[in-house]
């Protein structure tokens, strides 16, 4: 595994295809060094997991805080949101940079996981890494390719165990043909969706409908589905999301 402050990307080891670096920086009271460092195993199995279906190949490494490098992708965590709401989000920076945020201490002060936290948004920047992606579902619809959001309360997540570390829990994901209207088979990791389109409880999806703009559509514990617009930064809850909505006012002017 490469070191930390090695380049953005480095040669797999039998050097057929370029990884990712994703650097892992702990910022947070709530957490030690030790603990994300034997997470950090069980990370890259799940993203082995997500690639299988979102291929971009990735690994995560360990780096001090001390050592951030400037220009890479980072998985940060911190204590509490600068997002009311956000038990993690991930964004880019100005130069174009994925990065991820868990706040581990709002996970733990709420009751949630942040290992689920933390895969939820690995996956989310291996599958969109520039929160741009849209599946086309309709003539008039799309959705957010945000694989986690609508699967991702923790009673869907899985445990991966890499000895001698303890097992983490790790976010469900939606496969390519949950986005495929009229699909069958395997929609989700741990096969809890039985129809393409379906939002778990707790879960979630931001959609784009033709002359109409974003909207996010949420699943209530109850089951039951709930709209709002336009797409909000936040859902009236705690949970997982993108650092900014969807709803983009950027006017283009083509030459």
């Amino acid at each position: 595994m490469a070191p930390c402050g090695s380049p953005t990307a480095t040669w797999s080891r039998d050097g057929r295809e370029p990884r990712l670096n994703i650097y892992v920086l702990n910022k947070s009271t709530a957490l030690t060094d030790a603990q994300i460092q034997n997470w950090i195993p069980a990370f890259n199995v799940f993203v082995g997991h997500v690639q299988e279906w979102w291929p971009r190949p990735a690994q995560l490494i360990w780096c001090p805080k001390n050592k951030e490098p400037a220009d890479a992708w980072k998985l940060v965590f911190a204590d509490k949101s600068d997002e009311a709401g956000d038990l993690g989000y991930h964004d880019f920076t100005a130069d174009g940079r994925p990065i991820s945020y868990v706040f581990a201490g709002d996970d733990l002060k709420y009751g949630y996981s942040p290992t689920v936290t933390a895969t939820h948004e690995i996956a989310e920047m291996i599958a969109d890494p520039w929160i741009s992606e849209v599946f086309q579902v309709s003539n008039t619809e799309f959705f957010a390719k945000e694989i986690c959001d609508p699967c991702e309360d923790d009673q869907f997540a899985y445990s991966i165990r890499v000895a001698p570390f303890p097992s983490i829990k790790a976010s469900d994901f939606v496969l390519p043909k949950w986005f495929i209207p009229g699909s069958t088979g395997q929609f989700d990791k741990t096969k809890k969706i039985h129809a393409p389109l379906k939002i778990l409880s707790g879960g979630y999806m931001s959609v784009f409908t033709s002359g109409k703009g974003w909207k996010q559509v949420n699943a209530r514990k109850t089951g039951a589905l709930v709209t709002t617009k336009p797409d909000p930064k936040g859902k009236g809850r705690y949970g997982r999301l993108t650092k900014y909505g969807r709803d983009r006012k950027t006017a283009l002017r083509w030459h």
